[in-house]
């Protein structure tokens, strides 16, 4: 199996904290790493709001 580019870019984000995720989505230096940083932080971010939303209880 090959890795595709964006795959290879997001590697790097695999299995951080949302601290670690946060810290290079703004301080990384490169700007492919920056933005794969960015986007799996977004992504873990809006499932953590899905998963509040989806509780029992939660007022809209």
């Amino acid at each position: 199996m090959t890795n595709t580019p964006k795959e290879a870019a997001f590697k790097p984000a695999k299995n951080l904290t949302l601290d670690e995720l946060m810290h290079g989505a703004l301080y990384e230096p490169d700007v492919n790493k920056k933005a794969a940083y960015k986007a799996k932080f977004e992504a873990v971010i809006a499932q953590k709001q899905l998963q509040i939303i989806n509780r029992d209880g939660f007022v809209r």
